[in-house]
Parts: structure tokens; C-alpha cells; sequence
């Protein structure tokens, strides 16, 4: 998440949970948030980036996302990391 951590030390704590707060400065498209549920694998493909898919799909699916990591590498080239 590219939210900024306001202060871990006032997370509070009520009846075992705790709460963090965040400030997001820059709005994120509602596109950008992912949620996954059912059964899932992951291949990590390099140190920042790893393809979940369901088990079945997973090998095609790590073909087609293989070089991800050469285009976040190009996109942190020319708009800083």
C-alpha cells in the first residue's frame, strides 16, 4: 500500500484488535485494489514480483506476466521509484 503510516504508536487496542491509521496523499483509482479469494497459488518471479493465479492456471499465467518486472523497471525509469 502506498499510504503513509500516520503513527503506529496510537494504534489502539479493543478487545485484542488493533487500529492503524493511514493518509493516502495521492487518490488511487478504485482499478488498482485487488481482492482474492478461493483457491489461489503464487510463483514469485522475481524479488518484487510474484503471479497468483488458480493452480491450474498458474504456469499460463506466469507466461503471461513474466516481464513485469522489466516494465516496472522502465515505468521507475522515468517517473522515479
Amino acid at each position: 500500500m502506498s499510504a503513509l503510516v500516520v503513527n503506529n504508536s496510537l494504534a489502539t487496542t479493543n478487545k485484542g484488535l488493533r487500529t492503524f491509521r493511514f493518509i493516502q496523499k495521492i487518490p488511487i483509482p478504485a482499478y488498482l485494489i485487488a481482492i482474492a479469494v478461493g483457491n489461489i497459488v503464487g510463483k514469485q518471479v522475481s524479488p518484487r514480483v510474484t503471479i497468483w493465479s488458480e493452480p491450474e492456471l498458474l504456469d499460463a499465467a506466469v507466461y503471461e506476466f513474466m516481464e513485469t518486472e522489466k516494465y516496472l523497471k522502465s515505468a521507475e525509469k522515468a517517473f522515479g521509484e
